[in-house]
């Protein structure tokens, strides 16, 4: 952005009180030329960088992420959804940017983050210089601050609309573009300055009025293409192609500005209350172009295009959401009908859906934590629908072959299916008091008792201590050496493990063993202790939403601020580095994480529809 002159973004009212979740306030100032900033941030000039700075960031972000999907028909957001046409193959909505972002500016996380070293660098940085001086040209240009376009152009609604062009003529997509503005003559001004500055820049070549239905809209010939807006009181659309915005006319003087659009009802059933962002995608749009393509496949790729074409003629319709209240979340529902899915399909979905009571055996303090239940054979059936059958059968001999010589020759038929479908790995520090610092790992998956003559328990545990045997006799040379295979009795469960204390990491000794039904893979005998099969009786109700991933950056920074010193010497042998160099990594790896608490993935299952969510926890509210 050279060239550009000095101004301010986010005007910003001090606040002499202390961060409290979830509140302050933003005043706009009166003048463009007055500034205000946050109070207690960061010292003398710097505030001001720093309201500027953060005011920039949280405009861009908003103004590029999507914003919120839900409301009451009558609003801003379905006074352009209403003029969107229902055939269109996705459609993204952004809504009340000056509210999010006057929440976020104003949030305890910000506050927290510009108080930091990392966010005075930021704030000090030349790059923050740089976007100081937007506010200036947006002024200079086109008379109007960077908060009037915030608010006043950008704050209530945007939408922007696709649709593919047809099978045989892929070209003819169309586009568009809408705005519901808050300050009717303050976008008509704009864009007549705009054309302006085109026209005397040459990317505007001719403007012409073009009649629709006694309806008037322009006609922009550009260098490069001829584009089209309609601009009707506050709504701006902006087209790519003459047609649709010949239908959104159409809409304009036929549809009730009461009644909910189709496309907000979509976003409706599938998304978030209050998301920050929402786009929809339209199956149906796309569908005859997938259907083309696997009709003129061949060989294997027509056996997965085929396969796929029938899983999209189940789905309706999908919504990806991003919500931005206390936390950060992203969000992806999926609505079909699932009596079109394949059997096997529906088996797998069936299985996943349930929450696994392996979950309540995870330590609360678990620094990363992954489970769920699958279903082994429903998900091998289902990949095997994308292949030919000449390629089902390949992979099933080199299968049967691999699997075999390890767990014996039926093992697909007798011991895959029985493996889950409750499963969960978790790590944890180790306690204080260990003198080891790897931390402890494992993995449980539940297993059947197969059909043969032995549990498929057991042939899994002696294929593991036959495999285990192996790798020590292969590393040894033959010889007694570094690495060898031990055992040992917790109770009544046998543990075997790993052992080379020349080259292993302080407390990495990898173990298995068999305890009530669960095939146990640990990292030490330790970590197996810790594992209870048994849940504890208990009549609460589950949540609806069902734990997928778990992840937390407090307990990562404890773990590595508790065994600092012996991570240091092991990873600075290890890499080659000095230790002063590698405390320092730890230090700048420290300091990127300390803002953020944790990362959960999670998935709700209702009837015809599921939701996978992520949501992002912050060391301080995000409002």
């Amino acid at each position: 952005m050279k060239g550009l002159g000095r101004g301010s973004f986010f005007p910003l009212t001090p606040d002499p009180s202390p961060p409290r979740r979830g509140r302050g306030e933003i005043i706009a100032c009166p003048s463009p030329k007055k500034n205000l900033w946050i109070k207690g941030a960061v010292p003398g000039r710097d505030r001001l960088r720093a309201g500027r700075l953060s005011g920039f960031l949280i405009s861009i972000f908003s103004a590029f992420v999507l914003g919120n999907a839900l409301a009451s028909a009558g609003t801003p957001r379905n006074e352009l959804l209403r003029l969107v046409p229902e055939d269109v193959g996705f459609c993204v909505l952004i809504e009340d940017l000056s509210g999010h972002g006057n929440a976020l500016v104003n949030s305890p996380f910000l506050k927290l983050f510009l108080a930091s070293p990392a966010g005075a660098k930021v704030a000090h940085g030349e790059e923050a210089q740089k976007l100081s001086l937007v506010d200036e040209f947006l002024q200079k240009k086109l008379h109007l601050n960077a908060m009037q376009l915030r608010d006043e152009i950008l704050g209530d609604a945007l939408v922007l609309a696709y649709r593919p062009g047809p099978v045989e003529q892929p070209e003819q997509e169309q586009g568009l573009f809408l705005i519901r503005a808050r300050n009717s003559k303050l976008l008509a001004d704009l864009i007549d300055r705009l054309n302006e500055i085109q026209k005397k820049s040459g990317d505007l070549q001719g403007l012409e009025e073009c009649t629709y239905h006694d309806k008037k809209y322009q006609r922009r010939v550009e260098k490069k293409a001829t584009n089209y807006y309609y601009l009707h009181g506050p709504v701006l659309a902006f087209a790519n192609e003459e047609r649709i915005l010949h239908e959104l006319i159409d809409l304009d003087g036929k549809t009730s500005s009461a009644a909910e659009p189709f496309i907000a009802r979509q976003l409706a059933m599938l998304g978030p209350k209050k998301p920050l962002a929402a786009l929809w995608l339209n199956p149906r749009a796309f569908e005859k172009a997938l259907q083309k393509k696997a009709d003129a496949a061949q060989g294997t790729q027509a056996a997965s295009l085929k396969t796929l074409l029938k899983y999209w003629k189940a789905v309706e319709g999908v919504v990806f959401a991003i919500t931005l209240q206390e936390d950060f979340g992203v969000s992806v529902a999926v609505r079909s009908r699932v009596e079109l899915l394949p059997a096997s399909a529906r088996r797998f979905l069936s299985t996943a859906a349930e929450r696994t009571d392996l979950w309540e055996r995870v330590p609360k303090d678990a620094i990363l934590a992954v489970g769920g239940r699958i279903n082994v054979a429903a998900l091998l059936e289902v990949l095997g629908e994308f292949m030919t059958e000449e390629a089902r059968g390949s992979v099933r001999t080199v299968a049967e072959g691999s699997l075999g010589a390890v767990f014996g020759k039926d093992a697909l038929k007798g011991i895959l299916p029985q493996i889950g479908p409750d499963w969960v790995c978790f790590m944890v520090a180790p306690p204080p008091a260990d003198k080891n610092w790897f931390p402890r790992c494992l993995a449980a998956i539940r297993v059947g008792p197969g059909k043969g003559e032995a549990p498929a328990g057991t042939a899994l545990g002696n294929a593991l201590n036959s495999l285990a045997t192996l790798a020590v006799f292969s590393v040894n040379g033959g010889h007694p050496g570094a690495l060898s295979l031990n055992s040992t009795m917790q109770g009544k469960v046998e543990v075997k493990y790993v052992v080379n204390d020349e080259d292993f990491p302080p407390g990495l000794q990898p173990a298995f063993a068999l305890n009530e039904g669960h095939l146990l893979l640990a990292s030490s005998p330790e970590a197996i202790s810790s594992f209870s099969p048994t849940p504890a009786p208990s009549e609460k109700s589950y949540p609806a939403e069902t734990p997928i991933l778990r992840f937390s950056f407090r307990e990562l920074a404890r773990f590595i601020k508790e065994r600092r010193e012996l991570l240091v010497a092991f990873l600075a042998k290890k890499n080659q580095l000095s230790p002063e160099a590698t405390s320092q990594g730890l230090d700048q790896f420290l300091a990127a994480i300390e803002f953020l608490d944790a990362i959960e993935i999670n998935q709700r299952c209702e009837p015809g529809q599921v939701i996978f969510s992520l949501r992002l926890r912050t060391a301080q509210p995000l409002k």
